[in-house]
């Protein structure tokens, strides 16, 4: 508000205000930060509403395969999720799921969680994935097919230095093989967000 008036909430004479409204109304983009409240505004509804606790749900039926497969079956969904999705939204949305499948499955949390975390942010795909995309994407002069065609390669190589990377020094660094004891042990579920 201090931009467009006086600090005392009158309009001087001699004194112009630093910027206008049409300024601001043609200038900003819009569109960038509408693209951040709807993320935010996905990730509360998905939680509100329950879908989180559906999907956590859904994968406990992931229990049978390998934890390698688990960890790439989590890791794609993130991955596509985050291509129509904000990062933010997409860890919003998908690290409570892991952590209490986690739980459950009794793994290590940092095993699902880590790769899931970085792979929220190759969303390379599409304009609409993140703020950055969109602001390259609008000047660029590429169609959105084109930029799905690199977004793809990219995401593929990323994907699969992360899933390497968290099979071979990671579980070295993180003990990942052995449930840790700061885990509940018990029938009690993980408090994520309080």
């Amino acid at each position: 508000m201090i931009l467009f008036k006086n600090p005392d909430g009158r309009r001087a004479e001699s004194s112009s205000p630093l910027i206008t409204w049409e300024t601001i109304e043609k200038k900003m983009p819009w569109g960038v930060i509408l693209l951040f409240g709807g993320g935010f505004a996905l990730a509360k509804g998905s939680d509100k509403s329950g879908l989180s606790s559906w999907i956590g749900s859904q994968l406990e039926a992931l229990e049978s395969l390998d934890d390698k497969v688990i960890l790439l079956i989590i890791c794609l969904i993130a991955c596509f999720l985050t291509q129509i999705a904000s990062n933010v939204t997409t860890a919003t949305i998908i690290i409570p799921i892991v952590l209490t499948l986690s739980e459950k499955l009794k793994t290590n949390p940092i095993y699902l969680a880590l790769p899931s975390t970085l792979v929220c942010s190759y969303a390379f795909m599409l304009p609409v994935s993140t703020a950055p995309n969109a602001i390259a994407f609008g000047p660029s002069g590429l169609t959105t097919m084109e930029m799905a065609k690199v977004g793809f390669t990219v995401t593929v190589i990323c994907l699969g230095v992360v899933f390497l990377c968290i099979e071979t020094y990671g579980n070295e660094m993180f003990d990942l093989g052995t449930y840790p004891d700061w885990m509940p042990q018990g029938n009690s579920s993980l408090v994520v967000w309080g």
